[in-house]
């Protein structure tokens, strides 16, 4: 019996890049929730922004936000993981010294960058809809501990940064594609597998009763962690690889669930 599914955001369940959700995919979420079961936005973006995208609906669903380091239920968060300090100090100092990409640090519910670079402050506040500010230094100016620490290349995407941050930190924390720009960068004790299963102790549920959808990096853990996954057929062939099942569209899998409720 299905009890809770899960799915990423962007690529997975948005899929023109948009940033709010359709009518359409709201409508299948509600039903399912007055069937009792329960819904998760897991994704790299920022537990405010994810708030945002889903009006009206966002008092009634769980959150894996920011790669599964703030979990909440409804309007309760119930797990934290933050990145260590010394280790936030190192990749700062690296995405300052690799050039063309900008680094944006991640608070409970606001986002930090340093650069002067007007158009990655429009990406992010106008285009992303974050909730972001701009500090001086991002080692000395960010007034809360650190969840997450992502760099985006606008120029190059991820095939220049993915493979050079993913060397340089390997072993002290999971640097993953987040989108076609981004690379986020987790702790070993946070990611959207973790994520999924601090809310499934949250609510009592086994992993067999969970369903997952993704199409990046970010998702793998999660996938595993689901009873029954979903990997986008644009996905990642690493994601499509250990999916149970590949499927062009979110919203027409969770039609067919409601058919069989």
């Amino acid at each position: 019996m299905i009890k809770l599914i899960a799915s990423d955001i962007d690529g997975t369940l948005l899929t023109n890049h948009g940033q709010i959700v359709p009518e359409r995919t709201a409508d299948l979420i509600r039903r399912l929730i007055d069937k009792g079961i329960y819904f998760t936005a897991a994704s790299g973006r920022q537990y405010s922004n994810l708030r945002r995208m889903f009006d009206p609906i966002s008092e009634n669903i769980c959150y894996a936000a920011e790669n599964g380091c703030l979990c909440a239920h409804k309007n309760e968060i119930i797990s934290k993981m933050y990145l260590p300090q010394d280790i936030c100090m190192d990749i700062i100092d690296a995405i300052h010294d690799f050039p063309d990409c900008y680094g944006m640090v991640s608070g409970v519910n606001t986002s930090y960058i340093d650069t002067d670079n007007p158009e990655i402050y429009d990406l992010i506040k106008n285009t992303n809809k974050y909730n972001v500010a701009k500090v001086k230094d991002l080692k000395t100016d960010v007034p809360e501990p650190i969840l997450k620490i992502a760099v985006c290349d606008p120029k190059h995407g991820t095939t220049r940064i993915g493979p050079h941050f993913g060397k340089l930190f390997h072993g002290e924390v999971h640097a993953v594609t987040a989108g076609l720009i981004w690379v986020d960068f987790v702790g070993d004790n946070a990611n959207k597998g973790l994520g999924l299963k601090a809310i499934l102790d949250y609510l009592h549920i086994d992993p067999s009763e969970c369903i997952a959808f993704g199409d990046q990096l970010n998702d793998i853990e999660m996938l595993k962690v689901a009873g029954t996954s979903y990997a986008m057929s644009t996905g990642m062939p690493e994601v499509r690889a250990l999916a149970n099942h590949i499927t062009d569209c979110v919203d027409d899998v969770l039609e067919e669930i409601l058919r069989t409720l």
